[in-house]
């Protein structure tokens, strides 16, 4: 709270001279990953209890080396049935077995270890992705702050103060509760042009997530390193 009221005194940045070794730490190739969920107040899937946040959708933005070309991978569950165990089967593709996976706050961690406990056969797999997260939120929290978050350090507020030019102000969906809720209705519909635009729009929502933690990882490097 204390950096947080001598930056907004003094209208300037606040970043930590350990930010640049923290930074290094990250292992190439990178993957920022985001994860999309529903909580259903009555259970549809097997295993599952009321309000159990189950993931249906990811979104991947891969750079193999520092300044590479980006690459995207993504997942949405569009059918009816359980989406835990080809989400989890397309997660694993996607991440492969190298590299560092950027997540903003606990939220990932928490959707791998509760696939890992569903899916036992490939818990293995799901739980060693877990020493290779590297939670950007931690380290946006310890290392750095900007005026302009003007005391939140929630993705929303922290991209456009980092990053010109990219907020959620277009999309359609703009929250984790709205994808939730579009999924959610989606679940109750047939197939059509109105199904296909919410899914468009889940799609553009997620993606827009991990191409957020991109661009500020990459804000991050260009102000320590």
């Amino acid at each position: 709270q204390a950096r947080i009221r001598d930056s907004s005194l003094s209208n300037q940045h606040y970043l930590s001279p350990a930010l640049k070794d923290v930074l290094m730490q990250l292992q190439w190739p990178v993957h920022f990953l985001d994860f999309e969920s529903a909580g259903l107040a009555v259970p549809r899937f097997v295993g599952t209890r009321p309000f159990d946040a189950v993931p249906f959708q990811f979104s991947c933005h891969h750079q193999d080396v520092p300044e590479g070309t980006l690459r995207h991978s993504e997942f949405l569950a569009l059918g009816r049935d359980d989406p835990r165990l080809p989400l989890a089967r397309a997660l694993l593709k996607t991440l492969g077995k190298q590299g560092s996976i950027v997540v903003y706050s606990s939220f990932e961690a928490r959707m791998i270890r509760e696939l890992a406990a569903a899916l036992p056969a490939l818990a293995d797999r799901l739980l060693a992705l877990l020493p290779r997260l590297f939670d950007l939120l931690k380290v946006i929290r310890e290392h750095y702050y900007h005026p302009d978050f003007r005391g939140s350090f929630s993705i929303k507020s922290v991209l456009p103060a980092l990053v010109d030019g990219l907020d959620y102000k277009s999309l359609e969906i703009a929250d984790g509760q709205a994808a939730s809720a579009v999924w959610q209705t989606m679940l109750r519909m047939d197939d059509g042009p109105e199904r296909q635009r919410l899914a468009d729009g889940l799609l553009a929502y997620c993606r827009q997530d991990s191409m957020a933690m991109f661009q500020v990882c990459q804000s991050l490097r260009r102000l320590a390193l």
